[in-house]
């Protein structure tokens, strides 16, 4: 639920992690723009990977949330 077309969708943030708190970059006006990786009500449970050989980042979801 929250997606933009209902379900679950897939929302990130850009910013900086220090090992143990994430600060989310902001807007000029302060609020933290809203990014979506995928709009589908049935993309879920995204899991990120980094730091691979050739510096990729990968996204793994699921492809279906049964609604």
């Amino acid at each position: 639920p929250g997606g933009p077309f209902g379900g679950s969708a897939t929302q990130y943030f850009i910013g900086d992690f220090d090992g143990k708190t994430f600060k989310a970059d902001t807007l000029a006006d302060g609020t933290v723009p809203t990014k979506w990786l995928d709009y589908g009500k049935d993309h879920y449970a995204t899991v990120s990977f980094s730091d691979a050989p050739d510096n990729r980042r990968t996204v793994i979801g699921w492809m279906s949330n049964w609604q």
